[in-house]
Formats: C-alpha cells, sequence, structure tokens
C-alpha cells in the first residue's frame, strides 16, 4: 500500500514536473532505510547509499527516535547488510564525517547527474 502511494506520488510529480528531462534538474528523493528490501530501486533511476557507522547510527535512532540500544541493533539485524548495499547502490555517500563533507558529496553527486 505505501509502495503504491509513492508509485502514484512519483507519477503525478513528473507529470506536473515536466517528466523526465527536468528530473535531471530537480531530481524525486525517496528516503528509506529499507530500499531494496522494499523494490523502490525498480522505480528508481539511481539508488544513493547513505553509509554512517553502526555507532553514529545507535547514537542518531537512540536521539531521535528514543530508541534503547537494544532496540536499535535488532532493527540494524533486520536491515541489509553494508556489502550488500554498497554493491546494489548507484553510489555511496559517507556520513561519518561532519555535515559539510556530507553535503560536498551529495553536490558532486546531483552535478555529475546533470552532465548525463
Amino acid at each position: 500500500a505505501v509502495r503504491q502511494e509513492i508509485e502514484d506520488r512519483l507519477r503525478r510529480w513528473e507529470k506536473e514536473e515536466g517528466g523526465e528531462a527536468d528530473a535531471k534538474e530537480r531530481p524525486a528523493v525517496i528516503e528509506s532505510a529499507i530500499l531494496f528490501e522494499a523494490g523502490y530501486e525498480d522505480i528508481c533511476s539511481e539508488t544513493w547509499y547513505v553509509y554512517a557507522p553502526e555507532e553514529m547510527r545507535i547514537r542518531r535512532l537512540t536521539e531521535s527516535r528514543g530508541y534503547s540500544r537494544s532496540r536499535c541493533l535488532k532493527v540494524m539485524e533486520n536491515q541489509m547488510g553494508e556489502k550488500e548495499l554498497r554493491r546494489r547502490a548507484s553510489a555511496v555517500i559517507e556520513n561519518d564525517g561532519g555535515r559539510e563533507r556530507t553535503e560536498e558529496q551529495i553536490k558532486a553527486l546531483l552535478a555529475g547527474r546533470k552532465k548525463r
């Protein structure tokens, strides 16, 4: 049900925004911890994996959602492993440093999309 809603919204957005040509200038972004498991790669022209070390992910989940450490580990245990995510992703963003470094990587990836 959620996937169908996302597909419908993407189709409407693409139609309203002028199709694939405009998507290079204004890409649609789907944020999902289970992008591949949910089959979203079938509706995405690119997939970017945002990597963060395990302890950083635990800290972020604890701070943002109030999860306990054990709940964080359980959630991560049920997700696809890092090696497989890196293999399947079109690009990998290393989100293990400061915000500025992450933003630089995203800008470089977006600039590369416009050249294609």
